[in-house]
């Protein structure tokens, strides 16, 4: 079982590989979702009611490098650091 998740999961990788590789397919993925978000709103108008909010405007470049910086921190160190 532990080999077949090996498998799908990118686990016979070395681990900065593993987490380059799954980071490349996984950021398209959640780009996809958040534009196909946008496009339902300007589409169906209010039915998602959370975009026309007016934090959301103010907020969002707030939360974006809060973001960023980590996941380039955890995608990098295994690059970096000698063990």
């Amino acid at each position: 079982m532990r080999y077949l998740l090996d498998t799908f999961f990118f686990g016979y990788l070395p681990l900065r590989w593993r987490r380059l590789l799954r980071f490349l397919i996984l950021t398209p993925v959640i780009f996809f979702f958040i534009y196909m978000l946008i496009i339902t709103q300007m589409r169906f108008g209010d039915i998602l009611d959370i975009i026309s909010y007016p934090w959301y405007d103010d907020y969002l470049g707030s939360f974006i490098p809060l973001l960023v910086s980590p996941v380039f921190s955890w995608l990098l160190k295994p690059f970096v650091v000698k063990k």
